[in-house]
């Protein structure tokens, strides 16, 4: 079920987790006296829970693993480092300082958007990471794996998205049938689209939907569907994506299924 309502204005890169049994969100507000904190609200009525230093961390993405939460994120618009922090306090108040989780030494390679998840069958973590290089357009996407979420990070499998704009990754992996699940943002019909493709591996051959995940519904989406992120709470799947024209307006929107995420993944084309 969308919502045609703005959750949280201002924003982008939301991420909903469940930490200590609450679905909550860590988002980054683009309200010039925010911009330098991680916000944390609950996902159902957004109420603000927390607000600590970024340390100049944008573009993040976070996952639960125990009783720890992690983020990640770059430090600066033409990043070269992913850094990494974490917390396992239950009001999310006091968090590690952030240390580098991996950085590039490729000249004119530039790191953006990531996505972690974990990896069952090989005991792993998997970041996707959108990546502008040379030799591809803006942008593309690559990955990392690590026996750990404190790293250290090695390159995993090739590129995807070589010979088109693909960015804004979002990693799943289901239980029910042991695949990967990508879902990411294109530049398609003048549109902002996100689109999600499918593999046995993150290294093997990544095979596209012929569906949209998402597309531009209400007036104020204007030409932006992006930052796609969901996690599974009381058999429910809970999404958060920005809206808006890319540039001068961003704000975040929630949608939901009444399925759990290994159901949505599996109703995918």
């Amino acid at each position: 079920m969308f919502s045609s309502h703005v959750f949280i204005p201002f924003a982008v890169e939301a991420e909903p987790v469940v930490f200590n049994g609450r679905l909550i969100v860590l988002y980054s507000s683009r309200i010039p006296e925010k911009t330098n904190l991680l916000s944390i609200c609950d996902y159902f009525t957004g109420e603000l829970i927390a607000e600590v230093p970024n340390h100049g961390l944008g573009l993040g993405c976070a996952l639960v693993v125990g009783s720890t939460l992690h983020f990640w994120g770059t430090d600066q618009v033409l990043s070269k480092s992913i850094r990494h922090m974490s917390t396992t306090d239950p009001n999310m108040l006091v968090w590690t300082t952030p240390d580098d989780a991996w950085t590039s030494t490729s000249q004119g390679q530039y790191l953006f958007n990531t996505s972690v998840c974990y990896d069952p069958l090989n005991n792993r973590y998997i970041m996707a990471y959108e990546t502008d290089e040379l030799g591809t357009p803006m942008f593309s996407i690559r990955w990392h794996s690590s026996s750990s979420p404190n790293g250290p990070w090695t390159p995993y499998g090739g590129v995807y998205g070589a010979e088109r704009y693909v960015a804004c990754p979002t990693l799943k992996f289901s239980t029910a049938n042991n695949c990967w699940y990508m879902f990411y943002l294109v530049h398609e019909g003048g549109q902002f689209r996100t689109r999600v493709a499918k593999a046995s591996d993150p290294a093997a051959t990544w095979v596209e939907s012929t569906s949209y995940i998402l597309l531009p519904k209400f007036p104020d989406d204007l030409i932006n569907v992006s930052d796609f992120g969901f996690v599974e709470f009381n058999g429910v799947t809970y999404a958060l994506y920005s809206v808006g024209d890319q540039t001068t307006s961003m704000d975040v929107k929630r949608v939901w299924w009444t399925q759990t995420q290994n159901q949505f993944l599996a109703a995918i084309p």
